[in-house]
């Protein structure tokens, strides 16, 4: 027996108010709208909406892996060059993480 609704399954992120998948058209259509509502004065395109998404991850420290996965990246290689980390972030990472910057914060 049926409800009238759609049962629809997929892996997008994306859908429709009916379920299906939106396309990259519409979905960059709706970015767009949204950026000049907000009056982003930059072009924001879905790269540029990925690419800050997953940069942010990484900054508050979700696993390289776990990026790789969500961006779909076949290769580590591609998410590594995909995405951009200022120095200030890889510094704190090596203080962080470094064997020998923990001896120093435990003789300190």
């Amino acid at each position: 027996m049926s409800d009238g609704s759609t049962s629809l399954t997929t892996d997008r992120l994306f859908i429709s108010m009916r379920g299906a998948p939106i396309s990259k058209n519409a979905l960059g259509s709706t970015v767009e709208k949204y950026a000049r509502m907000a009056r982003v004065k930059k072009h924001v395109t879905c790269h540029l909406w990925r690419h800050s998404c997953a940069t942010h991850l990484l900054k508050n420290k979700a696993n390289l892996r776990h990026v790789q996965e969500i961006l779909g990246h076949r290769s580590l290689a591609t998410t590594e060059r995909y995405l951009s980390l200022t120095i200030t972030d890889l510094k704190e990472a090596h203080r962080r993480c470094h064997p020998r910057e923990k001896d120093v914060a435990r003789q300190s």
